[in-house]
């Protein structure tokens, strides 16, 4: 019944937001996206954010990548592999710029990067704009500047007296390429902002059926209260027309900290 019922909610949240005109989803993005960067208070103390790169039909998320990184904030973006989500450091706009499309045609990055992309010059917030972030200007990357996808193997960590598990693939680094840090690994995340088909203001979220974030989540607080790290807070960004009373949920489904609309 369940399964059913998310099935009639998730036809429902669609149709609202095709309903949605362009230039409504705009000027609701700015608004929210304005909420969080002169009212939020977690996002303003975060040092460490995981965010998602939006597409079209959610709140658009390119100012918030770039302010976050303008201020040396450290940002994770999603990778997905098969049916799991890690997210990965990104390190400038044009690190997000370039990175390569996965199926869906969703940016994603590598587990490795380029050496180039740590260095001063390649770290200026100023070498590309917010919209070419995320909107994924279509470029044409080497194995200069790519690692080869590869699966994440699972190999123990020793971290400042705490244990982890290494969700980076065991590629040999080189003196081009070096992992992209991985809060799984480091216990370094403050925020998780999360994207969704639809809400409760309580947080109860409804995803696309895939449990990406359900899951991520919950292999997230699991790792953090293992070793003692403080959980990250979670804030869902969604337009106000993704509200409802009501969602069906399961014992798999994680409800969101809180909800800004």
């Amino acid at each position: 019944m369940s399964l059913q019922l998310k099935s009639l909610v998730r036809k429902e949240l669609r149709a609202r937001l095709r309903a949605m005109d362009t230039a409504t989803r705009a000027a609701e993005s700015k608004r929210i996206v304005t909420q969080v960067l002169t009212q939020c208070e977690r996002y303003k103390q975060a040092k460490h954010v995981a965010m998602f790169l939006s597409m079209p039909s959610e709140v658009d998320t390119a100012e918030l990548l770039a302010d976050s990184l303008k201020a040396g904030k450290t940002v994770y973006v999603p990778r997905y592999e098969a049916d799991t989500m890690d997210f990965l450091r990104v390190y400038s706009l044009r690190d997000i710029a370039t990175l390569p499309r996965n199926e869906m045609n969703i940016a994603q990055p590598e587990y490795h990067v380029s050496q180039s992309v740590l260095t001063p010059e390649a770290t200026e917030v100023e070498m590309a704009s917010p919209a070419e972030a995320a909107g994924g200007a279509s470029v044409t990357t080497t194995s200069e500047t790519t690692a080869p996808t590869t699966a994440p193997t699972t190999a123990t960590t020793a971290h400042s007296n705490t244990t982890t598990t290494n969700t980076t693939p065991s590629i040999k680094e080189s003196a081009e390429t070096v992992a992209r840090e991985n809060p799984l690994d480091n216990g370094k995340l403050d925020l998780i902002l999360v994207p969704g088909l639809g809400f409760t203001a309580a947080g109860d979220r409804i995803g696309r059926g895939k449990g990406y974030y359900d899951k991520y989540l919950t292999r997230i607080f699991t790792t953090f209260a293992a070793n003692g790290w403080t959980a990250p807070a979670t804030i869902a960004l969604t337009f106000p027309c993704q509200i409802m009373d009501s969602i069906p949920t399961d014992a798999t489904d994680v409800r969101i900290g809180h909800v800004l609309f």
